[in-house]
């Protein structure tokens, strides 16, 4: 459930002033066909694919898009191929794409919108940062210099005032003339008919372990709820509300939850983080390795990025791991079976881990909590 857009449109223009449903608004022009030629076909294709599987079940739930008023249902299917089509007419090489936000839904489309070859501009917002959720300063820094080596033109500064016909975005510092605009700032559950029944209303419906509302006959699961957004937690939400409501006692555990934002390179997380560790009341010890200690990473010739293990003080258990590198998917399922199990930093320091793999540098990165990897040899345990 997410609230329609419309509010945000208000005849040519569109406030922006929003957490907000994911947008996709572009100057109305007449729709054509994807392109005919490699590679354009196939970085339009890799788009589209990475849209429908992200960005399209989200716009859905917008009564078919309600950016423009979908025809019947039996013709719903050829309506959104046609706004598919529509938007990929405008990321050909060379067309300037603005983006506003530079959370999840903008680092989901970032890497292939700079492989179309369009001009990406990224409006961060209020707060300055990519990804700040995820990252500290330092890692949103890196990733954003890594975007500006690419040509995207990362706006840190200012506030959005309105979006105007043509397209164009208009700020307090600038004006940026655009042939696509994607608001990518998020997604606001639509929840305001539970208003009545008592239910705990925040980001979104507040529920328990077990799903349940405030209200012990309601349960919630997804993004009408306050968890993390992500299609696996609320997949497994989905599974213990039904079998709660039934009967049943299941608890879902987030507590080694991993997120992936496939950036390039990746950005993976699990855990807490040193600062929200503390804010826990939780005294932390922390090492960051940067790949360029990683063999993977250096036979890659790709050494960009950093893994960061995040203990506990004086039990020395891991209970954080901050990775961006370009197969950081990957390897963070590794640090979350690590956290899960309650290891401890040693102990997976003293786990055997395949030569010349990404994940190695889980281990590289428990043992300079002890040693000065620079110094050792190939595969030293």
């Amino acid at each position: 459930m997410a609230k329609t857009p419309e509010r945000y449109l208000a005849g040519s223009t569109a406030a922006v002033r929003h957490k907000g449903a994911i947008l996709l608004w572009l100057a109305e022009r007449e729709g054509k066909f994807l392109p005919t030629q490699q590679p354009a076909r196939a970085l339009v294709h890799q788009w589209l694919m990475i849209q429908m599987a992200n960005v399209g079940p989200m716009l859905g739930q917008f009564t078919h898009f309600n950016i423009v008023r979908a025809p019947a249902d039996d013709a719903t299917a050829d309506y959104a191929r046609a706004r598919y089509r529509a938007i990929a007419e405008k990321l050909k090489p060379g067309n300037r794409v603005v983006m506003l936000g530079a959370g999840f839904v903008a680092g989901v489309c970032m890497k292939s919108l700079v492989n179309s070859g369009a001009k990406l501009s990224v409006v961060a917002g209020r707060s300055g940062q990519i990804l700040r959720s995820m990252m500290t300063p330092v890692g949103s820094g890196l990733l954003q210099r890594w975007l500006e080596a690419r040509g995207v033109d990362v706006i840190t500064t200012g506030r959005t005032l309105r979006i105007e016909a043509g397209p164009r975005l208009v700020m307090d510092t600038r004006s940026i003339d655009a042939d696509l605009i994607i608001l990518a700032t998020g997604v606001e559950p639509n929840v305001a008919f539970l208003k009545g029944t008592g239910a705990e209303i925040r980001s979104g419906v507040v529920v328990d372990e077990h799903m349940r509302t405030s209200v012990p006959h309601i349960y919630a699961a997804g993004d009408c709820t306050d968890q993390p957004q992500f299609v696996y937690v609320a997949a497994a939400a989905g599974t213990r509300a039904a079998i709660n409501m039934t009967g049943g006692e299941a608890a879902l555990d987030l507590t080694a939850m991993p997120a992936v934002v496939f950036t390039d390179p990746q950005v993976a997380t699990v855990g807490y983080s040193e600062a929200e560790a503390h804010m826990k009341g939780i005294e932390t010890d922390s090492r960051t390795l940067t790949l360029d200690n990683v063999p993977r990473a250096l036979a890659n010739f790709d050494t960009r990025g950093f893994i960061k293990l995040v203990i506990e003080e004086g039990s020395r258990r891991l209970i954080g791991v901050q990775a961006v590198a370009p197969e950081a998917g990957e390897l963070i399922q590794t640090a979350v079976l690590a956290i899960r199990n309650r290891m401890t930093v040693q102990e997976l320091a003293d786990q055997l881990f395949p030569y010349l793999t990404m994940v190695e540098g889980l281990k590289l990165a428990a043992q300079t909590f002890s040693k000065d990897v620079k110094q050792l040899s190939c595969c030293a345990g």
